[in-house]
């Protein structure tokens, strides 16, 4: 599993400020000196693969014997199989304060949506419907409950190896991103067949976040 992009974007942020304030001392504001920058990015977050031969080894050490697959869908009354641990990783945000402290609620200028805005783009290969559950932990492991932004979606199952692609969005408070260090992927799976180890088939996870910020060039650079 591939780790979370490094924390870079601070340096990007820093650039476009030092940028944006070279220009602003080129302009004549007739005394204007509350002069506030607020630069929207898009932030690369996460990129993950789960193959079809990992998830057959998980079965094989959470379930019973036989195998070397995953067994066909559950009978009726059974539910899913969930993978026992979610993915988690780091917010690489919450690792740089300095970006943090700029961060802002905001909109995005291209969707409207409400930003800070996180987007999941969750690509399926295998002949498995997945049941996925989205959520942030502080510092202290504890979910952040927000209601409305907790993210519970599905992946359809793909049929021949054909690419099922499915993209979801949340939008959170700048607050509650603050408070967050780590973003947590709960799944359950469904299999339309028994599933052999295969490592040409996979889910594959890609997440990128849009965040608004604000920055009072009176106070200098950052």
């Amino acid at each position: 599993m591939k780790r979370f992009a490094q924390n870079h974007q601070f340096y990007i942020l820093v650039t476009f400020l030092m940028v944006m304030s070279s220009c602003v001392k080129e302009m004549d504001f007739n005394g204007v000196k509350d002069i506030t920058l607020e630069p929207q990015m898009k932030i690369e977050l996460l990129k993950a693969e789960i193959t079809q031969e990992d998830m057959v080894a998980i079965f094989e050490d959470n379930l019973p014997p036989p195998i070397g697959y995953m067994p066909e869908a559950a009978p009726p009354g059974f539910y899913p199989f969930q993978l026992p641990n979610p993915i988690v990783k780091p917010i690489s945000l919450t690792s740089e304060e300095r970006i943090l402290k700029y961060l802002v609620d905001g909109v995005d200028k291209e969707s409207g949506a409400a930003t800070p805005v996180l987007t999941f783009t969750f690509t399926n290969t295998i002949n498995s419907e997945f049941g996925i559950e989205i959520y942030l932990l502080d510092k202290d492991k504890k979910e952040i409950n927000i209601s409305e932004t907790h993210g519970e979606s599905s992946i359809s199952a793909s049929v021949g190896g054909r690419i099922v692609e499915s993209v979801v969005s949340y939008s959170y408070d700048a607050a509650d991103i603050k408070k967050a260090v780590e973003i947590a992927i709960k799944f359950t799976m469904d299999p339309n067949e028994d599933l052999y180890p295969d490592p040409n088939r996979s889910l594959t996870i890609n997440a990128n976040g849009i965040f608004n910020f604000s920055y009072d060039t009176s106070e200098g650079l950052p």
